[in-house]
């Protein structure tokens, strides 16, 4: 991938042919956003936020890996991971940036397995996430499957106004359309208002 670009004031490096990293001198145009960021109440600011990922070659992303595995190497990170693959929890959580697994549960890699979907959705058609619980429980052996939700899901509020999402996302969404309209009286009687449109998860 060659050397990492630096960033400026004056926006994030791109790459010459010959490999050079060069700096713009014109301030990155703010892109439009979306209309279902606005629908989902996304901040145009933070939508438009600079950063790493404006790189054509991700070079700051890979330099920050090995500052990583330098750092790691030093508290013993890879020596204990070499001494196999054992979790002994399944985490079933949503794809959603904010909520990562072993983080908010205060556990170090190597003792959550994880599987993450749009809305945290454990639904049986769904081959990868049928394999995932399969290999959890008959090869890991994992004690505790946490199917985990979260407040503010994209993927709820996603489904829950009234958007066409196009396929494939509108398929999967459509599970929880389904329970929102079969069964919203069973649980608006059990959840607040707030809660629900907020889902913590299904």
């Amino acid at each position: 991938m060659g050397r990492a670009m630096s960033g400026s004031a004056k926006g994030w490096g791109s790459r010459t042919d010959a490999g050079n990293p060069i700096i713009s001198d014109e301030t990155p145009k703010k892109k439009a956003q979306p209309t279902v960021s606005k629908v989902m109440g996304v901040d145009a600011d933070y939508w438009n936020r600079e950063g790493p990922w404006d790189e054509r070659d991700l070079g700051s992303l890979l330099n920050a890996n090995k500052a990583w595995a330098q750092r790691m190497k030093g508290q013993g990170f890879f020596e204990q991971s070499s001494k196999g693959h054992a979790p002994k929890i399944l985490w079933i959580g949503c794809s959603d940036a904010r909520v990562p697994a072993n983080e908010i549960i205060g556990e170090s890699p190597g003792n959550v397995f994880v599987h993450r979907n749009i809305a945290n959705q454990v639904v049986n058609t769904d081959f990868n996430c049928m394999s995932v619980i399969q290999y959890a429980v008959d090869v890991l052996q994992v004690k505790h499957i946490i199917v985990c939700g979260h407040y503010d899901c994209g993927g709820v509020k996603a489904a829950l106004v009234n958007m066409d999402h196009k396929s494939p996302l509108e398929n999967w969404l459509r599970n929880i359309r389904n329970i929102h309209q079969n069964y919203f009286e069973e649980l608006a009687s059990t959840l607040s208002v707030y809660i629900f449109v907020n889902f913590r998860g299904i």
